[in-house]
């Protein structure tokens, strides 16, 4: 009895791949084979798949009964994509759990990341297995150039799999060896696993059939890659004496299908085409070929080839990436160059030697015996596993799940403006009307503290609302050189520094942050007025700073104190002033505001604000404090207001303890 490896195994399919496209193309039952032969080691297999409710039929029909994740509601598939972390979470449960997540192909990068990231922050170990057939970005870079937006968007994902994994695996030693460079990988987190053959076809020809003389198969996608035409098109080039006997079996569907028809029929060649059969009936019909036959011009790892290798078919295949690895030249296959010439010289040369052909099959059938059968696999594949859970994934939730082109960072201000406007736009759509609203002031909040920090990185390390506002003439209009005035919670000085500059006042600075005061101390040097100000640390809610004053101002301090009208109280009887210049953000500054709170938002300016004020909540705190209202100004949001002591002698009574 094999010991439990992790409670649950999550397979993650490629996007638009589903069961029943698995079954249609008669390979449901190779692509299953492993997960047969490993399911002892989980507790349970779930398969997040791009299918419909027949997934789950066809699910209850495999070895194991595996649960399936279905995209049950139709969803378009960016749309399921982000769905399905939900849906694997709920479906693994709440106890935690070791669960290792596998791709079959690197193209299920995003979605695996995801599901790994909220299974991780729902508590559970994870395992994310970066596991791809072929090399994905180079695939789109063969064909749609390096600088495609396809072999783009194909290396950012792939870079974001592997990034998360803890091991990545590769069907080719190159494949590995790429992307190692790539990603930076360490030796220690990537495995070489190739693709298998099935049990029952690594043995050779079934029960010793005996192979048909004149057949040559070929099997695949008829897509254009897969260059079927040149197969067809060197039949005209065997010998007149063996046309007749030669007939050559495609196997397949795709775009190229009416092509190739009314070639073979131009031709006059003897070819017959067949649309995708099951699994086991392909295997048969390598096993009875005279030769199989492939002239792709990239493959990764690819299976059939290894699959009639392991029948002891004779191959012959058409020099390209992916392909050529496979084939000792002479010895376990053919390997020709593209050419229709070329390819029927080569098939004729081994069509009229039957020794040639049972001496290249067994030696073929040997060698992919021992590199690709199953029990080979098995082991490293369960090592890989092992591996990735000792590692765990570094996937978050919350983690980077918006990618952007970084040639946007060299873009403009206005054509990135463009971009991700088009795109939050794009990504409201999808969402129903109460979360769009949600998501648009959740973003707005988090827009304008952007916009502050950037703002005064922008403006020197002063916040550009000092200039654009002039809020500092409100109070240097209303102070004088008899003045003595107290700023609390005076921040970096600057509006201390207007005051002591242009008013001619003299000021003292309190702030409870010794760096800060740092920032003011040295601003104040540099100030023709600077003479007049002086700084002061401590907390302004429990310190008394010394001496006594005419004047209290609290710019942008009030909202961020409880105990309010308690700690104007205090002011009055510590420092004996008449007079308070106050300014205070507005409640009610913007319809925005009060939406965010009926949506449950942060509606505040800042988070460590207590209170923002409506003009009738200021004013009542004032009153309850014993200062009388002589001015207030609403102006860019904000309500800057002049108060006296209501009794200056009974203020003055006050206990200063």
């Amino acid at each position: 009895m094999n010991s439990t490896l992790a409670d649950v195994l999550v397979l993650v399919f490629t996007p638009g791949v589903s069961l029943r496209s698995w079954e249609s193309s008669g390979m449901l039952e190779r692509e299953w084979a492993l997960y047969r032969a490993i399911r002892g080691r989980f507790g349970r297999v779930v398969l997040a798949t791009f299918g419909g409710a027949d997934d789950a039929a066809i699910a209850a029909r495999l070895d194991g009964s595996p649960e399936v994740i279905v995209n049950s509601g139709g969803l378009d598939q960016t749309s399921y994509i982000g769905l399905l972390p939900s849906l694997v979470a709920g479906a693994v449960g709440a106890s935690p759990r070791r669960v290792v997540v596998k791709t079959n192909q690197m193209a299920a990068g995003r979605a695996a990341v995801g599901i790994a990231g909220a299974l991780k922050a729902a508590g559970h170990r994870v395992g994310l297995v970066a596991r791809g057939g072929y090399h994905w970005s180079r695939f789109e870079a063969y064909h749609h150039g390096a600088g495609s937006s396809a072999c783009r968007d194909a290396a950012k994902i792939e870079e974001e799999l592997c990034n998360a994994a803890g091991v990545v695996v590769g069907t080719t030693q190159s494949m590995l060896d790429d992307l190692s460079w790539r990603m930076h990988l360490a030796p220690d987190r990537v495995r070489l696993i190739p693709n298998y053959v099935v049990p029952e076809a690594s043995d050779g020809p079934v029960g010793g059939a005996a192979r048909e003389a004149g057949l040559i198969l070929c099997a695949g996608q008829l897509v254009l890659r897969k260059r079927v035409h040149l197969i067809i098109e060197a039949m005209a080039f065997l010998p007149s004496e063996l046309r007749e006997s030669i007939r050559l079996l495609v196997i397949g569907e795709g775009p190229e299908e009416p092509r190739l028809r009314e070639l073979a029929a131009k031709s006059g060649a003897k070819v017959e085409f067949r649309p995708r059969v099951a699994h086991a009936e392909l295997m048969g019909l390598m096993s009875t070929c005279t030769v199989f036959a492939q002239a792709s011009d990239y493959e990764g790892h690819p299976k059939t080839i290894i699959e009639a290798m392991s029948r002891q078919a004779p191959v012959l295949v058409c020099e390209a990436p992916g392909v050529s690895e496979l084939i000792r030249n002479g010895i376990n296959g053919l390997r020709v160059d593209a050419d229709p010439a070329t390819i029927g010289e080569a098939l004729s040369q081994l069509l009229q030697d039957q020794d040639w052909q049972r001496s290249m099959g067994a030696e073929a059938g040997v060698w992919a015996g021992s590199q690709f059968a199953l029990e080979r696999i098995v082991p490293l594949e369960l090592s890989a596993y092992e591996a990735a859970l000792a590692r765990e994934t570094t996937a978050r939730e919350g983690g980077p799940m918006v990618r952007f082109d970084p040639e946007l960072l060299h873009a403009g201000p206005a054509q990135a403006t463009k971009v991700f406007g088009g795109c939050i736009a794009a990504f409201t759509r999808k969402l129903a009307p109460r979360e769009q609203a949600e998501f648009l002031m959740r973003l707005d909040t988090r827009l304008y503290w952007l916009h502050g920090e950037t703002a005064i990185a922008a403006n020197h390390g002063l916040h550009p609302k000092h200039h654009v506002m002039n809020y500092h003439d409100f109070f240097t209009a209303r102070l004088g050189p008899t003045d003595t005035v107290i700023d609390l919670g005076c921040g970096v000085g600057a509006l201390g520094g207007s005051i002591a500059t242009r008013s001619g006042a003299r000021v003292t600075g309190m702030e409870i942050s010794e760096p800060t005061l740092e920032k003011a101390r040295t601003r104040a040097s540099q100030i023709a007025g600077g003479s007049n100000i002086q700084f002061i640390q401590g907390d302004i809610t429990s310190d008394r700073a010394p001496g006594t004053y005419s004047a209290v101002v609290l710019s942008n301090v009030l909202e961020h104190l409880q105990n309010r009208v308690e700690l104007l109280k205090k002011w009055q009887a510590w420092y004996g002033a008449t007079k308070f210049l106050i300014r205070v953000p507005a409640l009610d500054r913007d319809w925005r505001v009060a939406w965010k709170k009926e949506l449950g938002v942060e509606w505040r300016l800042d988070e460590t604000h207590e209170t923002e004020y409506t003009r009738d909540q200021l004013l009542a705190e004032l009153d309850q404090a014993g200062l009388v209202v002589r001015e207030l100004i609403a102006n860019w949001g904000e309500y800057w207001v002049v108060a006296e002591v209501r009794n200056p002698g009974a203020a003055g009574a006050i206990s200063a303890a």
